[in-house]
């Protein structure tokens, strides 16, 4: 059901002709000649004749009796031209006939030949409205006849004579005559006529009107795709004009042309637009709703809803009062809905009233419906008659729309009749028709889809341009603005200069008094840095000594309080050496003392240095898997890993907890050990920067996770300096298990072979300039970082994938090399002389 809600028309943009009302309204109320006011009326009739009849009628009265008050004989002849046309659009035909008779009578007693084209082209108007085509046609030529003469006589080549206007739409007038008369390819060349007038004349108005006829031409030849092409040209120059009976009755004819193809769902969705626009503005005419509720009526039998059917053309019924078109589609629902007597007597009512009136398109369109509902009654005869009438006509007319339904209906009475023989004939040629119009129309909808592209794509170009013109507007009144206010900048920007001269000396003055006060600053915190490094490295030192003596006063001593103190010395020992350890790698001066040992009696050695602090706690240190291995290490280094490893267990592993070592070989020159407790566990957050410098997981609310700083990060050292790796497995509350591999040897040669560690002493990288591009930024980066930010660092490093250059896997080797082993000399040169 069709039920839109009325908007409000005040809200929408006003239309070219409320534009054209509202200027001549307002030159009515200044001082003017008598004849300027009739012509003023004049104007005013025929814009109002398009959208409100009364208003028109009111203003060509006004014009007709000013202009008889003062004698203007062509103000006469103007106000009864307007007065006729207003008759033909209250279907008074005979009436408008009279008036324009008085038109011609007044222009040629006083020589007005625009008056005589105006009574012509009425008179041919008129008669075109009451189908008597060929006197129509008489009186075009006529109007074609005087613009020839005034050209002729003004040597113009061109079209631009006093009645231009009707010229064009004298053409329009005897291509609609035509068209009428089913006679497309005459009424085309007329058309094309009509185009080149609105071409040459400028004429937006003619030539969306021509535009629209071409299209309904098109439409009706069945040449779909170059319908609509000239139809949204026709809808484009409405929308320019803001011409919304124009756009309404657009959008009704290119629902049509959907219809026609069988796109009914685009057809409804023009439809509504059309009905859309009626109930928005109120001066779209009356007839224009009878035709699209005509339409829709059509389009519903169409979709085989009968009853929407005879809803929409009762409501058309209603404006045209004695229209056929109605009637018909209400006769042919009745006959699908089972009625077919009623249906019978209004088809052939219509079928005869079409006939009556010279309305052949009516005729030949209903005769085939007439048929069917005669075959439904039984009334053979007839139907037999009606339909072989019909198909004569489309043979006849090339009427190819109408064939397919009178071969159905051919078929189906000769078999009601029992000619079964002359059934199959028709019906063998209705499905061979019918094969083809669908492929036909196939064709027609894939071409009129192309059309919808490219008028699509021709209208986003145009509002492209529309928005590119305007940029240029506004970019050109910016530049005149800029012009204009370029004096007074000007001066401002002296003044200004003058004030950041001032500011700027002042500005460096306060600047080089900063930069002094910032370098003294950083001097201070550089020696102090300096001196922190020194000091640490004194008490570390410092305490060393003593700590050695401790240990070895209380080394073996039978007294179990000096066992205590021995391995409470040893803890401190192993810390201090740590931080050592760690400014020597940072200082490159360390250098390993490698030797060969076995792995179970160095884990065995280990077992007892933390057997004091297993014993407060009560904790088990179990050792298992320990195969027969050796390896060749610094065994000093190696024991303080796996003392440190050992001693975050116990301090993380509850009272009566366990803490089991392991060890797994992988391959014949690799060993694994395992370092696993019941602790409780790590966060995962802390997994990734555990063995980071300094780094250390923080309390949580579940209570204290593992606390990792200098110790785990001097273990990745140690161990990565022999060639190994080190890693971490965890999960909260389920504690964790540490691990790190080192190379095996085969001999159990224990002599100790001192080796420096593995750094290079030339630090340059041969790239090239290529290289050195892909390089430069991931450099910077890096730069940001400290040294033992390692986990920061390998992120960054990670961009150079193994499908890099060997040059590039060179430095990245180094990079981590120089992080590895903390010399920073080595890993600042490598960042900054690319």
């Amino acid at each position: 059901m069709l039920t839109l809600p009325l908007a409000n028309a005040q809200s929408l943009p006003k239309s070219k002709s409320d534009k054209i009302i509202d200027s001549l309204t307002q030159t009515l109320t200044g001082t003017l000649l008598p004849k300027k006011r009739v012509d003023v009326y004049n104007q005013l009739a025929r814009q109002f004749r398009r959208t409100t009849l009364i208003e028109a009628a009111k203003y060509a009265d006004k014009a007709l009796k000013l202009a008889k008050k003062h004698g203007y004989r062509e103000g006469i002849a103007d106000a009864y031209f307007q007065q006729g046309l207003i008759s033909i659009r209250r279907k008074s035909l005979k009436e408008s006939m009279a008036i324009f008779k008085q038109v011609l009578q007044i222009a040629q007693e006083c020589n007005y030949r625009k008056g005589k084209i105006k009574a012509y082209f009425g008179m041919g108007k008129a008669l075109e409205r009451r189908t008597n085509f060929s006197q129509a046609l008489k009186y075009f030529q006529r109007v074609i006849k005087i613009n020839e003469q005034w050209r002729i006589e003004r040597r113009d080549s061109t079209n631009s004579s006093i009645g231009t206007y009707y010229l064009g739409m004298t053409y329009r007038g005897i291509a609609r005559t035509l068209l009428r008369q089913l006679k497309y390819d005459e009424s085309e060349i007329f058309l094309k006529k009509a185009l080149k007038v609105a071409e040459e004349t400028n004429d937006l108005e003619l030539l969306a009107l021509t535009y629209q006829e071409l299209g309904n031409v098109r439409s009706r030849q069945g040449r779909g795709p170059q319908g609509l092409y000239y139809l949204l040209k026709a809808l484009e120059i409405y929308k320019s004009l803001a011409a919304p009976a124009r756009i309404s009755f657009i959008n009704n004819v290119i629902g049509s042309l959907y219809l026609n193809l069988d796109l009914l769902d685009k057809a409804e969705k023009f439809y509504l637009k059309s009905y859309h626009m009626i109930s928005t503005y109120a001066s779209i005419p009356i007839n224009h709703k009878a035709h699209l509720l005509e339409d829709m009526a059509y389009l519903y039998y169409k979709k085989g809803k009968y009853e929407l059917t005879i809803k929409y053309a009762n409501q058309a019924q209603e404006i045209r009062k004695k229209g056929l078109w109605p009637k018909g589609f209400i006769g042919a629902s009745y006959n699908k809905l089972g009625k077919s007597t009623e249906a019978v007597e209004i088809l052939r009512e219509v079928v005869q009233g079409a006939k009556q009136r010279n309305q052949p398109y009516t005729e030949h369109f209903f005769r085939p419906y007439l048929g069917q509902a005669l075959i439904n009654a039984k009334k053979f005869a007839e139907a037999k008659e009606v339909l072989t009438k019909s198909f004569e006509n489309i043979q006849q007319r090339n009427l190819i729309r109408s064939k397919p339904l009178i071969l159905r209906e051919l078929a189906r009475l000769y078999k009601a009749q029992g000619q079964l023989k002359k059934s199959w004939y028709y019906k063998d040629m209705y499905l061979e028709l019918k094969d083809s119009l669908f492929r036909y129309h196939n064709a027609q909808q894939v071409l009129v889809i192309k059309q919808e592209i490219l008028a699509e794509t021709a209208a986003k170009t145009k509002e492209q341009d529309l928005i590119r013109k305007q940029l240029e507007i506004e970019k050109q009144q910016i530049e005149v603005k800029q012009r204009t206010t370029l004096l007074v900048i000007f001066a401002l920007v002296t003044i200004l200069i003058l004030l950041a001269l001032f500011q700027v000396i002042k500005s460096r003055r306060t600047q080089v008094k900063y930069n002094q006060l910032l370098a003294g600053q950083n001097e201070q915190l550089t020696s102090l840095s300096h001196f922190k490094q020194q000091m640490m490295g004194m008490i570390v030192h410092d305490l060393k000594n003593p700590l050695n003596a401790i240990i070895g006063l209380s080394e073996k001593q039978p007294d179990p309080k000096f066992t205590s103190i021995n391995q409470a010395g040893k803890q401190m020992q192993v810390l201090v050496t740590n931080i050592l350890d760690v400014q020597r790698m940072e200082e490159d001066k360390m250098v390993l003392q490698k030797e060969v040992v076995a792995i179970d009696s160095l884990l065995h050695d280990v077992q007892e240095q933390v057997q004091l602090i297993t014993r407060d706690k009560n904790l088990k240190v179990y050792l298992h898997s320990l195969p027969d291995v050796y390896i060749k290490v610094d065994t000093e280094l190696i024991s303080r890993v796996l003392i440190n490893l050992l001693s975050n267990a116990i301090k993380y592993t509850p009272q009566n907890g366990s803490i089991h070592v392991s060890v797994e070989t992988s391959g014949a020159h690799t060993c694994k050990v395992l370092v696993t407790d019941t602790g409780i566990g790590i966060a995962p957050e802390y997994l990734g920067k555990i063995f980071d410098r300094f780094q250390q997981a923080l309390p949580s609310a579940e209570g204290f996770i593992r606390a990792t700083g200098l110790g785990l990060t001097f273990c990745k050292l140690a161990v990565e300096t022999h060639g190994g790796k080190i890693g971490v497995k965890s999960t909260q509350g389920a504690g964790s298990t540490f691990w790190f591999t080192l190379p095996t040897v085969k001999t159990t040669t224990t002599d100790k072979v001192p080796e420096p560690l593995l750094i290079k002493t030339d630090y340059q990288v041969k790239l090239t300039p290529r290289e050195q591009e892909v390089l430069l930024p991931l450099a910077t980066q890096i730069q940001q970082y400290q040294i033992y930010e390692t986990t920061n660092i390998c992120k960054v490093l990670k961009l150079i994938d193994e499908q890099s250059s060997a040059s590039l896997q060179d430095w990245k080797t180094q990079v981590e090399e120089s992080m590895y082993t903390w010399n920073e000399a080595k890993f600042r040169k490598l960042l900054t002389e690319i």
